[in-house]
């Protein structure tokens, strides 16, 4: 995937805007594009606009039994 240096920034910021709202509201949010084509962080329902989607971070203390390969 290729990007123009002013889509990375606004791809980055998104992504950044997202993570903290998830850590924050302990939900997964959607990254949404707006009209004029920017990159919007949201909790709550999807919409049509949905780009992507980070999950909340999870508890380290609680892995159930999951390990992880390396």
């Amino acid at each position: 995937m290729r990007f123009t240096n002013n889509e990375a920034v606004e791809l980055g910021n998104a992504l950044l805007d997202a993570v903290e709202l998830s850590k924050k509201c302990k939900e997964e949010v959607n990254i949404t594009s707006t009209r004029s084509g920017n990159l919007l962080a949201i909790h709550g329902d999807k919409d049509c606009g949905t780009r992507y989607t980070v999950d909340p971070p999870f508890d380290d203390t609680d892995k159930g039994g999951m390990k992880v390969a390396v």
